[in-house]
């Protein structure tokens, strides 16, 4: 519940820095919001999703970024989804650092996680024929209580 509050507010914070630039939506399935995760977890993937691929692409495009938190069984999968031009278009954000640091980070933080976690924490980015993917898939319960 908490990080699908704090990426409500950070992606309501950058549209104002950015208006009409893209809309998004956090969506919480049944269940998920109990769910356990490590906080601030999906920052750099949003952060990465908005610099990426949308923030510095064409501003004539009607851009969305939406978050799903969806509960199965054993698991919380977390998707982050835009519409962004694929990078393999030539979309590259002004700060070429921020993609990789981010991901540097990311990378860091799940393998700390990992580390004593039940389960790991999987990543997997994909690209669908519209949309870049993020997705996390976190066992629940993530730790031994």
């Amino acid at each position: 519940k908490e990080e699908a509050v704090l990426a409500e507010q950070y992606l309501w914070l950058e549209l104002n820095r950015f208006p009409e630039r893209f809309k998004y939506a956090v969506n919480v399935s049944e269940g998920a919001a109990d769910a356990d995760t490590p906080p601030m977890l999906i920052h750099s993937i949003l952060q990465e999703s908005l610099y990426s691929n949308i923030i510095n692409a064409d501003k004539n495009d009607d851009y969305y970024l939406t978050v799903d938190f969806i509960k199965r069984e054993h698991d919380l999968l977390i998707q982050v989804k835009d519409n962004g031009p694929a990078k393999e278009d030539g979309v590259m954000q002004k700060n070429n650092g921020l993609q990789e640091g981010n991901r540097d980070i990311l990378a860091d933080r799940l393998h700390v996680i990992n580390s004593s976690a039940v389960q790991p924490i999987l990543l997997n980015y994909s690209r669908t024929e519209n949309e870049n993917i993020a997705e996390l898939k976190i066992a629940q319960p993530l730790f031994n209580s």
